[in-house]
């Protein structure tokens, strides 16, 4: 679900309202189906507008209301504490799409490349694979050949250097410094301490605001951040989770 709203909002800032329109018909059914109140609150606004040009958002958001008069709100205290754990863990869909667009609106990339992105972005995260998803996998795994060029760019800005992961090996006492989960879902890699307060990591994602925050929580150190090739990180990760990448190729 997060997938289609964050895919349908992409679309709207392109200027493509009826294919965003149809992404929020396509949400709105599954929660109709599989209720869930918050969400709803939050659709039902954005829905509202389309009402006015199309009959089948008009019927689905009346659906919608009636199912929120119907629902009960669910319990804040030990569930709201869980949901926060794992959504810390996991992928997060708009702030990749913010990293797309602001090399967009940087004009590292064109409209149809933002675009070619944003979909490729929605695809991989929708895969049930152990693997990281983000804007950096897809320029690289499409061939982008601005990929260099992109790198060097989100390097000068978020002051994070490029380093080479190729022979890079790292210590179980290092690498037990952060739940595998949290390194595939966030993107992040543990490398190195330095002294007894800083430690070393590659991120996918250097532009996420809540990274650097939930790395000092996780790890109670200061992290100083780098950047690598996609490819190299998931060499890296599977060498840390003791995955055979081979195999795991030939199984796709």
């Amino acid at each position: 679900m997060a997938s289609l709203e964050a895919l349908s909002h992409a679309y709207e800032q392109l200027g493509d309202t009826e294919r965003s329109a149809d992404l929020l018909l396509r949400l709105g059914l599954i929660l109709e189906r599989e209720p869930d109140d918050v969400k709803i609150r939050d659709l039902l606004p954005r829905l509202l507008p389309v009402c006015e040009r199309r009959a089948d958002a008009k019927k689905l958001y009346d659906a919608l209301e009636a199912v929120l008069a119907g629902t009960r709100q669910p319990g804040a205290g030990q569930l709201a504490a869980k949901d926060a754990f794992q959504v810390a863990l996991r992928f997060s869909m708009p702030d990749a799409l913010a990293f797309a667009w602001h090399l967009l609106e940087s004009k590292e990339l064109t409209d149809s490349e933002y675009a070619k992105v944003v979909q490729d972005l929605t695809e991989m995260s929708m895969l049930e694979t152990a693997a990281t998803t983000s804007v950096l996998h897809v320029l690289e795994q499409s061939g982008y050949k601005g990929l260099e060029r992109v790198l060097n760019f989100v390097s000068d800005e978020c002051k994070a250097p490029i380093i080479s992961l190729a022979c890079f090996e790292v210590t179980p006492d290092v690498t037990g410094l952060l739940p595998p989960d949290f390194m595939v879902g966030r993107g992040v890699l543990p490398l190195a301490v330095l002294g007894k307060q800083d430690l070393l990591v590659v991120v996918m994602n250097p532009y996420e605001k809540s990274l650097r925050n939930d790395l000092q929580a996780l790890t109670g150190r200061k992290c100083h951040v780098f950047l690598s090739l996609p490819s190299e990180f998931d060499r890296l990760l599977a060498k840390i989770l003791g995955v055979d990448e081979t195999a795991e190729k030939k199984k796709a």
